[in-house]
């Protein structure tokens, strides 16, 4: 069963809706620009909803490239959370580093050689021979090997 991240399934909604609130806007100040253009004559008396109406247009630019930049790599694999089950060939723990902390991390390998790393404390009770089902996400790395952020589902021991 797939299940889209939560960063997808309101964040993706909430950018569409910054959008067409940026857009309303940005067409609104350029209807204002050009009333006040043809009221005046000139340039000079509509200068705010002229630099409205351009800033408008850079909001969307950045909005539209930040969501593309950030939603990378585009394949639903690195954003939907994906069942993963099968019997436990081995099971090892480390330590990572992060932001002046460490974390427990515990790498299952399954049976076919795949490897998952499992974020939560429960897989320390896990042993070889036992069966466990994970929900994982793909996690992109930019220099490495790209592996599997997972959380602990259910297991059942052999």
């Amino acid at each position: 069963m797939n299940r889209w991240s939560l960063g997808t399934l309101i964040g993706l909604p909430m950018l569409g809706l910054l959008l067409v609130i940026l857009i309303g806007l940005t067409v609104w100040m350029f209807i204002l620009w050009r009333g006040e253009r043809r009221k005046r004559g000139g340039y000079n008396e509509a200068g705010a909803a002229l630099t409205l109406f351009l800033l408008g247009i850079l909001a969307i630019v950045s909005t539209l490239g930040g969501t593309a930049w950030g939603m990378w790599p585009y394949d639903s694999e690195y954003h939907q959370w994906r069942e993963t089950s099968g019997t436990v060939e081995a099971i090892d723990s480390r330590l990572v580093g992060a932001n002046k902390s460490t974390t427990e991390r515990f790498v299952v390998t399954f049976d076919g050689g795949r490897q998952r790393a499992c974020d939560d404390t429960r897989c320390a009770q896990v042993h070889e021979g036992d069966h466990l089902t994970l929900i994982c996400k793909r996690a992109w790395q930019w220099a490495g090997e790209h592996g599997y952020d997972c959380n602990y589902v259910a297991h059942r021991p052999a």
